[in-house]
């Protein structure tokens, strides 16, 4: 009873420590992300708008600092095989509303209130391939402090 009761008690502390870390790791990301769209099916061709949605999740204002192309999180778009989907080459002029960098220059921070949510609207077919009709998943994601933080993932379909 004795080495049954010393078990129980290690495997306690072993899943209250887990628990703590998972718990301090989380605290230690200060925002959360979040991905919608406004529908879920397209036709090919068509565009894909997506709204990328960044809370600062802390008590404390939140600096997300930038360089060209990666102010708003990255995206991770999947075919139905969990392929990547092909990248559509860039064009050499800034995105409609983007900033133009200087080369070697400074770049800006996003500054995030407590509680706060800054709002992202990506085109995802201005950056991906989805010419090809069928399932895609869709998910952002952001560095933060050497650690990387996933939004929840949507499907689309796209039909011919």
């Amino acid at each position: 009873k004795q080495a049954q009761f010393v078990s129980l008690s290690i495997a306690c502390v072993l899943v209250a420590a887990f628990a703590t870390a998972q718990a301090m790791q989380s605290a230690q990301v200060p925002f959360s992300l979040a991905v919608s769209t406004p529908t879920s099916t397209i036709k090919m061709g068509s565009e894909l708008k997506l709204d990328v949605a960044v809370t600062n999740t802390s008590d404390k204002r939140v600096s997300l600092w930038s360089h060209p192309g990666k102010l708003a999180p990255g995206l991770d778009v999947r075919n139905s095989k969990g392929k990547p989907a092909n990248e559509v080459k860039a064009k050499s002029e800034p995105p409609k509303g983007g900033v133009a960098y200087p080369p070697g220059g400074s770049y800006p921070s996003l500054d995030i209130d407590p509680g706060k949510t800054v709002h992202f609207e990506e085109i995802v077919t201005r950056k991906f391939d989805l010419t090809k009709p069928g399932t895609y998943t869709v998910q952002a994601m952001q560095e933060f402090d050497n650690k990387l933080l996933k939004s929840n993932t949507i499907t689309i379909t796209v039909t011919p």
